[in-house]
């Protein structure tokens, strides 16, 4: 398996440089002939990284964010009939909830930035509540569509998933898990997140990485619009994620519950090691 991640990284790498190379001796070729024509001067070639740049920050700006097109995924299997509309009203309602979440793309706490899918999530429980929806409805299209956004579309991804636990024992893992636990310990914004990260084997299971979370940035996003019975639905996620990366996950209990903290402790599969 490390053989053929690192002679994909090899071939990707090639690949890449060769892009570049080839994209470039195209360009000069072109300059080369439309200068002979009298229709280009070598001036013009330090306009192009400012022409790239620009083009590729009006995409940036521009590009749906990429978890988007499972909900409507959901709503299209769901609500065949109304998805569009409820994907319009899906956008507005985010709209008035992405100003809650702003900081989070910017925060120093890493644990911040998926505030913004919390805060889309949010949207559509909204959306189907005020429709009338029950619970248990709102439930299975929001699992749905998390499961469906979070799933490894390719071996590669399936991999890529896993190889933060292959890391954690590593002297690398540690620095990196130390490196963390600085961010996260502290607060990013007083509307975010806030863990501890534990290290100790003998509070971990042998693992030496565990996760205290303090404070709930998405459980303060809920309340705040009074929605917070559906967090558990978000919090039902978590073992999904556990498992993808090839852990299994053991929680007492969660701030969606009412406790003081969401306690975090793993277990390794067997058939990961």
């Amino acid at each position: 398996m490390i053989h053929s991640i690192k002679t994909l990284s090899k071939k990707s790498i090639l690949f890449a440089i060769g892009y570049v190379v080839i994209k470039w001796l195209i360009i000069l070729s072109v300059g080369a002939y439309l200068a002979k024509q009298g229709l280009w001067k070598n001036e013009y070639l330090f306009i192009l990284p400012l022409i790239a740049g620009s083009v590729g920050l009006f995409r940036y700006l521009k590009k749906e964010p990429p978890y988007k097109r499972y909900f409507r995924k959901a709503l299209d299997s769901f609500y065949p009939k109304y998805a569009k509309e409820l994907a319009d009203d899906i956008d507005a309602q985010y709209k008035e909830l992405k100003e809650d979440v702003s900081f989070a793309k910017t925060s120093a706490n890493p644990m911040d930035r998926r505030l913004d899918l919390s805060a889309y999530f949010l949207a559509l429980i909204i959306v189907l509540d005020k429709a009338g929806e029950s619970f248990e409805k709102i439930r299975e299209v929001a699992l749905f569509t998390i499961t469906e956004y979070l799933r490894p579309k390719t071996q590669w991804q399936a991999v890529l998933k896993k190889l933060p636990v292959k890391l954690v024992r590593t002297t690398f893992g540690r620095y990196m898990i130390k490196a963390f636990a600085k961010k996260v310990g502290q607060r990013g914004n007083p509307e975010g997140f806030v863990a501890h990260i534990i290290t100790d084997k003998k509070q971990t299971n042998g693992l030496g990485y565990g996760v205290d979370i303090i404070e709930c940035g998405i459980c303060k996003l809920f309340k705040k619009h009074n929605y917070q019975k559906y967090v558990s639905i978000l919090c039902e996620v978590d073992k999904y994620t556990t498992s993808l990366a090839g852990l299994s996950m053991i929680r007492t209990d969660t701030i969606a519950n009412g406790a003081s903290k969401c306690d975090f402790r793993y277990q390794i599969n067997l058939k990961i090691l």
